[in-house]
C-alpha cells in the first residue's frame, strides 16, 4: 500500500511536468514564431527601402 502511494504520487509528479515542460515549449514555439515574423518583415523593409533608393537615383 505504501508503495502504491508512493508510485501514484510520482505519477502525479511526472504529469505536472510533462505539462509545465509543454507550456514551455509551446511558450518558445510562439517566441521562435514571432522572431521569424519579424525577420521577414525586416528584410522585407530593407527591400523595399533599397527599391526606393535604386529608383530614386
Amino acid at each position: 500500500m505504501l508503495t502504491e502511494d508512493i508510485l501514484i504520487k510520482k505519477v502525479l509528479l511526472l504529469e505536472s511536468l510533462v505539462e509545465q515542460i509543454q507550456a514551455e515549449l509551446t511558450q518558445r514555439a510562439y517566441i521562435y514564431a514571432e522572431e521569424q515574423q519579424n525577420r521577414t518583415t525586416f528584410k522585407e523593409m530593407k527591400k523595399v527601402s533599397e527599391d526606393f533608393a535604386y529608383n530614386s537615383l
